[in-house]
């Protein structure tokens, strides 16, 4: 399973899903960032003075910043400087400097719909770290599946040479009794096709063993040239248990809170939820007309300087200067404002249904795989008594058939019924160790779950126990 984790293509895409909505959340902040313009500029005109074309010089410097803060509240900045050489030996030189804030009263509050798409960005950034959780609970869930079905895969290709080996042992017996008299000739065509048929069904499982090993290969994330490599599995099947249905134990109803306070993929689409419910809210504050407020206050120096260095003292004056103005925007005016916040709307409603959708799903699928894990366990046990029964049938058949007592079909018949239970046995050890993986998935248990991301455990997928595991 660490494996998976580490080289899983769909987890490595949901990593770079993760990046793009950083990304994401660092352009939905722009409108916040601390925005600086400088400008110089310079000119040459000329006027007419008394019939003739005068040549005049000007130079301007500009430096202005401005910052709207998430409350909605903006403030700017400018400082100026600029000189005009005129056409005696003075040049008029000034320099301005104000500060300016303007206060929404409301519409344009609470930062308006820029920052209710930068809270719904953080949402969604955190909904992609809780999609790569569930993603890598889901690829995990793939690998096992994978495993068991190559361990079954074994496991039946087991039962089948152990079924040929049977069939060899009474070929042998059939002859040896041949040879004694005791049975006709015509018994060893009978009992060398049943050779045959076991043999086939020897090659057919070598060949599940092969696909089996490459599909597991294939959900680990391994590359073609290591699938090759896979050993056979080790791990064996997990031992049957059940959910209680009343009583003391794990009761479905408890697994049903558990996977709704566990799930990632639910916590995503709640988180998304959230998200475009801000993005929505932060459009409502947008549909109100704007009342705002202005205040300026600034400082302005003028003097006059010759344009000679050895000229007389520059000449000047200089004075504060404030401003109140109240501006008012209709929303009438503003459709953009109108149509963003019926689409936010829109767009919060359909991730409130997702979510709820989401969770009954989730709920109704616990059920199931509660009921799944239960009615395989049953089948274990029962198939467990029938390998057992059948296994002493088998024994009696052969004694019987040497004794003259029994049929090379009452041999024959007994060890197919055998290898069938065998078979049944497998598939029902298989099928409880998928419903155990899936409950463990549907429940948000089957990997570990902390501030450094998330680990595999074997024993979430070999045992039952889930009261007192950390999520």
């Amino acid at each position: 399973m660490t494996t998976v984790l580490a080289e899983s293509p769909d987890i490595e895409q949901s990593t770079l899903a993760i990046e793009a909505d950083a990304a994401d959340r660092i352009t939905a902040a722009s409108p916040f960032d601390f925005r600086m313009r400088t400008a110089v500029g310079g000119g040459r005109d000329n006027i007419e003075v008394s019939g003739a074309l005068a040549p005049t010089g000007n130079l301007t410097t500009l430096l202005s910043g401005t910052k709207l803060f998430r409350s909605g509240v903006a403030i700017s900045a400018d400082a100026s400087l600029g000189r005009s050489r005129g056409l005696g030996s003075l040049s008029l030189n000034q320099a301005d400097s104000s500060v300016s804030i303007r206060v929404p009263l409301a519409g344009g509050r609470k930062g308006g719909v820029a920052a209710g798409i930068e809270r719904s960005a953080e949402q969604s950034y955190r909904a992609a770290l809780l999609d790569r959780s569930h993603v890598s609970a889901l690829a995990v869930l793939q690998a096992v599946a994978g495993y068991w079905q190559y361990a079954a895969a074994q496991e039946r290709l087991e039962i089948h040479r152990a079924s040929a080996e049977r069939a060899e042992v009474l070929v042998e017996v059939t002859r040896a009794l041949i040879r004694a008299d005791e049975r006709p000739a015509s018994d060893l065509d009978l009992v060398t096709s049943n050779l045959a048929n076991k043999r086939t069904a020897v090659s057919a499982s070598e060949q599940g063993v092969i696909d089996a090993r490459y599909a597991l290969g294939l959900a680990m994330g391994l590359q073609a040239d290591q699938l090759q490599g896979l050993g056979l599995p080790l791990t064996a099947f997990p031992a049957p248990g059940r959910v209680s249905e009343r009583g003391p134990g794990v009761l479905p109803a408890v697994l049903v809170r558990m996977a709704i306070g566990a799930r990632r993929d639910l916590a995503a689409a709640r988180a998304r939820r959230n998200g475009a419910r801000l993005a929505w809210q932060g459009a409502l504050h947008d549909l109100r007309p704007r009342w705002d407020v202005v205040a300026t206050v600034g400082h302005t120096s003028v003097y006059l300087s010759p344009n000679q260095e050895k000229s007389a003292t520059p000449l000047g004056t200089s004075g504060l200067n404030t401003f109140v103005q109240m501006r008012y925007e209709p929303i009438a005016t503003n459709s953009a404002a109108r149509g963003l916040a019926l689409r936010t709307e829109t767009s919060y409603r359909m991730a409130a249904v997702a979510a709820n959708d989401l969770t009954r799903r989730i709920g109704a699928n616990v059920l199931a795989a509660t009921a799944a894990l239960n009615n395989t366990a049953s089948e274990v046990v029962i198939a467990q008594d029938a390998v057992r029964l059948s296994g002493r049938s088998v024994e009696t058949e052969e004694a019987k058939l040497r004794l003259g007592l029994a049929t090379l079909f009452d041999a024959i018949l007994s060890t197919d019924a055998l290898t069938s239970a065998q078979l049944r046995l497998t598939d029902a050890r298989y099928r409880y160790a998928i419903a155990l993986a899936r409950l463990r998935f549907e429940t948000g248990t089957l990997l570990q779950h902390d501030a450094g991301g998330v680990s595999a455990e074997t024993h979430r997928v070999l045992t039952l126990e889930l009261e007192g595991e950390s999520q």
